[in-house]
């Protein structure tokens, strides 16, 4: 079995369709998101559209959940903001302004962590850490030695950071 992993999409639809490109062309059997669909970039619609189209697997990321809670705000609400507000949130604004409501729900429907198994090894995937949605986990020896010992898998597979590493200690491997 073979899957890709992607995350910290952040409303790139241009990244993320040059990705599943590739992808498509790796016979992978499914693709898994570690979250952060949404935020920084202006095309979350897109991105979700996208993503459900393909049948990515994902969690919910800090910036999905925090979209996902908020209110929806109109035209005059949002001609209202100061420009310090709006310089200082553009993107949540921006992305709070612009998101379906049918694609927020999609969001606050994400599920926190997905974990599955393959030939005997369990693995957990999350956006931040299996303890905390916006915990970051850099490969830091000492600190993922520890973090290993709560780890209820073999295998997190998590995001957040940007910085891509696999690191195994304890008979555990992480892998962002």
């Amino acid at each position: 079995m073979k899957f890709a992993v992607i995350g910290d999409i952040h409303s790139n639809k241009y990244a993320l369709e040059s990705v599943l490109e590739d992808i498509k062309e790796r016979n992978v059997d499914f693709v898994i998101s570690t979250g952060d669909l949404v935020g920084y970039l202006p095309y979350p619609n897109e991105v979700i559209d996208l993503l459900r189209r393909h049948s990515v697997l994902s969690v919910k990321g800090n910036h999905d959940e925090f979209i996902s809670n908020c209110t929806s705000i109109t035209k005059d609400e949002f001609d209202q903001y100061t420009l310090e507000k709006k310089q200082a949130s553009a993107s949540a604004i921006y992305t709070n302004y612009v998101i379906t409501d049918e694609n927020r729900r999609y969001l606050k429907g994400l599920p926190s962590y997905l974990k599955f198994e393959i030939e005997g090894i369990n693995f957990m995937v999350v956006h931040g850490s299996h303890r905390d949605i916006s915990e970051y986990l850099y490969e830091d020896e000492e600190y993922l030695s520890e973090l290993s010992m709560t780890l209820p898998t073999d295998v997190l597979i998590c995001g957040h950071t940007h910085i891509p590493y696999h690191y195994s200690v304890n008979h555990k491997t992480f892998i962002n």
